[in-house]
């Protein structure tokens, strides 16, 4: 057990700590983490346009369209909210203006969906012109959204480095001097990506999903696709890392696709047990994770008997952010 604990601490934290702060990832789990009011608040109009009371249900089923409309606006669109998160992130981390970062990769992202004029499905005089689908802005286009984050701001970053910018007179307010520094990495970002989407007609969320897809089904719906997770979030808290910042920069982005998964599926009238995933990081949270990472409700509630006077302080500030699954005051504490 000593010579294990000993490689733990001495081959395997080392790179999971630099892979904890490394730039990219960093990037993705803030930018992720930015869109999780909206997804909470989204949830909330799908739990009420989804009683578990059968005679609930009965009498609002009429009014469900209207009221997923938030969720379809917050979930059914994170994709967008974390592209901007993730590059205004990853943008601040090179010392870059984050404003800019930030709006290059929402651009990046939403060029890879082709708008559709709908004048010509619609009765002659009710147009309402030219649409985005929404059906790749939500958790199915999160993987699109990460790989436009760093071309965009990369590209940004190449030309910033190199001096390619169009600069202004110090006089020029700085918003204005930012949009001129933004117009000749922006015309090449977006060059490419129409090249790539509608000239060579390439499909890059389909690509992606194609890829993916199988991974998710793995970790939504099989036992060892969640046993992984669980194993390496817990040896890295043994090794003093915060095993949840390093696994969730890499799990994240495909429990959230699963979550919108499960979402829409909910939303289009699909039974609570019938939906695509098993184990988003909803399932961790809730059967796994009860009091936190390692399920240390059950300490925090012993240690409120503690006859150390110390521990039992630790119990009672520990006791309410566990009830929500943080622990971190426990196990620091």
């Amino acid at each position: 057990m000593t010579k294990f604990l000993v490689w733990i601490e001495t081959k395997f934290m080392p790179p999971m700590a630099k892979l904890a702060e490394q730039k990219h990832l960093k990037a993705i789990r803030d930018g992720v983490i930015s869109t999780l009011s909206l997804i909470l608040v989204g949830s909330f109009f799908l739990i009420i346009a989804n009683p578990p009371i059968a005679s609930w249900a009965e009498a609002i089923a009429p009014y469900t369209a209207d009221i997923v409309i938030p969720f379809r606006i917050t979930m059914g669109l994170m994709s967008i909210y974390a592209s901007y998160g993730m590059g205004y992130s990853l943008a601040k981390s090179y010392k870059l203006d984050g404003i800019t970062g930030g709006v290059l990769s929402l651009a990046t992202f939403l060029m890879l969906t082709v708008p559709v004029n709908v004048d010509a499905l619609l009765p002659e005089g009710q147009g309402i012109g030219w649409v985005l689908p929404m059906g790749n802005l939500g958790g199915a286009g999160m993987f699109s959204a990460i790989l436009a984050m760093i071309f965009a701001v990369e590209s940004l970053r190449f030309f910033k480095n190199r001096n390619l910018m169009i600069k202004m007179p110090e006089q020029v307010p700085d918003s204005v001097a930012r949009s001129f520094e933004a117009l000749i990495p922006g015309a090449f970002v977006i060059t490419i990506v129409w090249i790539i989407r509608v000239l060579l007609d390439f499909d890059l969320n389909s690509f992606i999903l194609s890829i993916f897809t199988p991974i998710n089904d793995i970790l939504g719906n099989n036992l060892i696709g969640v046993l992984v997770p669980v194993i390496f979030i817990t040896l890295l808290w043994a090794a003093g890392v915060h095993g949840m910042s390093v696994i969730g920069s890499v799990a994240r982005p495909m429990w959230l696709v699963m979550l919108d998964a499960n979402g829409q599926a909910l939303a289009d009238g699909a039974a609570p047990n019938q939906l695509p995933y098993i184990a988003p990081e909803q399932f961790y949270q809730w059967t796994v994770w009860i009091g936190g990472a390692g399920s240390t409700l059950a300490l925090c509630i012993l240690l409120l008997f503690a006859k150390s006077v110390y521990l039992k302080q630790v119990g009672r500030f520990s006791i309410i952010p566990s009830l929500f699954n943080i622990n971190e005051p426990l196990i620091f504490g």
